[in-house]
């Protein structure tokens, strides 16, 4: 811009010198104002535009954080509350599971930050980025079941770090190593004594055929025998009337379903199965699940341990399952204490003589002896099973202190009602269920688990469609966003609960 100035001459103070150089002096500066204020102009415009999409790109970031932190938030209540788990329910309540919803809700909490004059009643409001999503999907997710469950493994990994158990862990290691070592929870006696006594059969068989007479042969305390088999649980519960017969329809859940499957584990989510991690595991399970005289007041099934461990569908059932095992470990344990003790062997031995020379078959005394000691170990292991269920403590491996049956009782066995001698040192219900849970497939253990969840949150308010598979515990998104400026921004982000 150029200024033009009219001037008069007025002698005596201005020379024509004077003002031609004045006149110079002006234009010069004039005109640098004006290149310098062109420059300045597409500087601060060109810096203006850059804040704008530095602002644009920010702003999106924010945003999308934000609508991730806010449906992580949207965590299912009853199952954090129940099971200490973090997982979005994409199912909201409903009988459809669809990660569409969850897309959806995404959507809605970023519009919400990306335009907020659109929800708030705001004066002159005005937005000076116009974000808007232009597309959204969630490319990458996992599901609670995905990999038998190794999502709700890490996570009970998780929970559980801080309440690890020294003297419970040195505990079950001992008693999980005696029980491996010796092969207790292998060792079948029912097999062994089915022989022994096929073999006596055959003796006396042989012997009648010979001598052309019927040959009558009593095994003491053949009672221990029969109660071993359908009458084992009322007898060691003494006839209990409060033992539940609850019943479930097992293809409801989630072990009898196909389940939904994500498609990216991260690889942090990894499971890992040391001793120490099911240990965590078992206790865990152990905390939040109900089982035989400590049953969970919200449970659909009362004996939910038992249902890990035997996998019926009836409460009956499994608690059934489960004291047939311990009766099988308590045989195994209680043969191995009476084969080293001479004693017990001993009047074991003077008794099958007696018997067979009495039955007038000698040759049949071998068979007879093993049978004697077989059945006084499925006594004593009754009466240990009794004191168990009866809250008391049997030690995994018996001595003569710990030793309840005499010879005189286990002839009388089931006559005077005796039961297993209470140690200080022994194992509770508990405790056996806790070897038992160590020892049981690691995959059946965690899906009966989740089968456990499923039953349990079914049963609360407006989540009787609740499914594990529909619970989402890490996802990624890939999202791409416009500007009304002529901006487009991608981005992918990952979130996950821990």
């Amino acid at each position: 811009m150029i200024f033009f100035t009219e001037l008069h001459l007025m002698p005596n103070l201005f020379s024509r010198k004077d003002l031609s150089s004045s006149h110079q002096v002006r234009g010069e500066i004039t005109i640098y104002l004006a290149l310098i204020l062109g420059i300045m102009l597409s500087l601060i415009l060109t810096l203006v535009e850059g804040a704008r999409r530095s602002a644009v790109k920010m702003q999106i970031e924010c945003v999308v954080d934000m609508g991730l932190d806010s449906i992580f938030a949207e965590y299912h209540r009853e199952l954090l509350r129940q099971y200490d788990l973090f997982f979005i329910d994409t199912s909201y309540g409903t009988n459809l599971p669809s990660l569409a919803a969850t897309e959806n809700h995404l959507v809605d909490y970023m519009e919400y930050n990306f335009n907020p004059a659109k929800f708030q009643l705001v004066f002159g409001a005005r937005d000076w980025l116009g974000i808007r999503t232009q597309l959204l999907a969630i490319s990458e997710f996992s599901t609670a079941t995905d990999e038998k469950g190794s999502v709700v493994r890490r996570q009970i990994l998780q929970y559980m770090k801080d309440k690890f158990f020294v003297e419970d862990f040195n505990r079950l290691v001992k008693n999980q190593s005696e029980v491996t070592r010796n092969h207790l929870h292998e060792t079948n006696l029912q097999s062994e004594k089915d022989r022994n006594r096929e073999e006596l059969n055959q003796k006396i068989h042989e012997k009648e055929k010979a001598e052309n007479q019927e040959l009558v042969v009593e095994v003491p305390s053949d009672q221990s025998n029969q109660i071993r088999g359908l009458s084992l649980l009322p007898y060691i519960t003494e006839g209990s009337t409060k033992i539940s017969r609850t019943t479930v329809n097992l293809p409801e859940y989630i072990s009898y379903r196909d389940p939904l499957k994500g498609n990216g584990i991260p690889y942090n989510h990894q499971e890992k199965n040391g001793i120490m991690d099911e240990f965590l595991i078992s206790e865990y399970m152990l905390d939040k699940c109900g089982y035989y005289n400590m049953e969970k007041s919200e449970g659909q099934l009362a004996y939910q341990i038992e249902y890990i461990l035997a996998g019926q569908n009836n409460d009956y059932g499994n608690l059934s399952e489960v004291a047939n095992r311990l009766l099988m470990i308590r045989e195994a344990s209680n043969m191995i204490y009476l084969w080293s003790d001479t004693g017990k062997v001993a009047e074991a031995e003077a008794m099958a003589v007696l018997i067979s020379t009495l039955a007038l078959v000698p040759e049949a005394e071998p068979a007879l002896k093993q049978l004697i000691l077989l059945t006084w170990a499925t006594a004593e292991s009754i009466c240990d099973l009794k004191a168990i269920y009866k809250g008391e403590k049997i030690p995994m491996m018996k001595t003569s202190a710990t030793w309840k049956l005499s010879f005189f009782q286990f002839s009388n066995f089931g006559a005077g009602g005796t039961s297993g001698t209470d140690s200080s040192d022994g194992l509770t219900y508990k405790e056996y269920l806790r070897v038992l849970l160590s020892l049981q497939n690691a995959d059946d253990k965690m899906i009966r688990f989740l089968d456990i969840v499923e039953m349990d949150i079914r049963m609360t308010d407006y989540n009787q469609d609740f499914r594990m598979d529909a619970c989402i515990d890490s996802l990624t998104v890939d999202a791409l966003f416009y500007s009304h400026f002529g901006f487009q921004y991608g981005i992918r982000r990952f979130y996950s609960y821990g």
